[in-house]
């Protein structure tokens, strides 16, 4: 983002001894990219990811998981925590995110708190709100403020590759650290996913 963009790039030239320079022919590339994400006509951004931007083994380790939660889906927090065999650490992941160097490219506005309420994004809720808008996300406005719309929203096991309707009873045995919440267009994007035979979540939102 703007206010952190200087601060990066100072860090960057001095502990990873990257020289900062304008190609502009190679911006206006991944401009263009991120503008087709922005509309919704691209649900992928390829872009190779310089571990030397990144501060701690442990950012590290939860940057990368981030970086894999799917286009169209969220993950909680303690989830992420979980994920590691810590799911007291949310905290730690919560300012392991806040400093994330690569924003949209590791997707932490895909993480949300455990009540489904978006909070904690660096670049602001508003823009939170835009981004999962357009992969998808349904969006609640409650007087405690915005949350994801869940009973629109597939439950997905992460590591499985499968997918559920909310209230699926096969539900009892997931995880914490294996749950995603997902959209339909997250759905239709992950091919790799299979539907629960329990459920048949393939026949739409009961």
């Amino acid at each position: 983002w703007e206010t952190h963009a200087a601060r990066f790039l100072t860090r960057l030239e001095r502990q990873a001894g990257v020289a900062v320079h304008e190609d502009q022919e190679a911006l206006q590339a991944l401009l263009s990219e991120l503008q087709a994400y922005l509309a919704g006509t691209c649900d992928r951004l390829p872009w190779p990811i310089d571990e030397r931007c990144m501060g701690s083994a442990f950012q590290r380790d939860v940057l990368h998981l981030t970086a894999t939660i799917p286009y169209g889906a969220v993950m909680r927090y303690q989830s992420v925590a979980a994920a590691f065999g810590q799911p007291k650490a949310v905290r730690a992941v919560a300012q392991a995110l806040r400093y994330n160097p690569l924003a949209i490219i590791v997707p932490c506005h895909r993480v949300i708190g455990q009540t489904g309420h978006l909070t904690g994004y660096a670049g602001g809720l508003e823009r939170k709100c835009t981004l999962l808008t357009c992969e998808g996300i349904p969006l609640l406005n409650r007087p405690a403020g915005v949350f994801i719309n869940r009973e629109h929203m597939y439950v997905g096991w992460r590591k499985e590759r499968g997918y559920s309707q909310p209230h699926c009873p096969g539900l009892v045995h997931l995880t914490p650290d294996d749950m995603l919440l997902m959209s339909s267009r997250a759905i239709a994007g992950q091919h790799d996913f299979v539907p629960c035979d329990m459920c048949h979540p393939e026949q739409g939102l009961a």
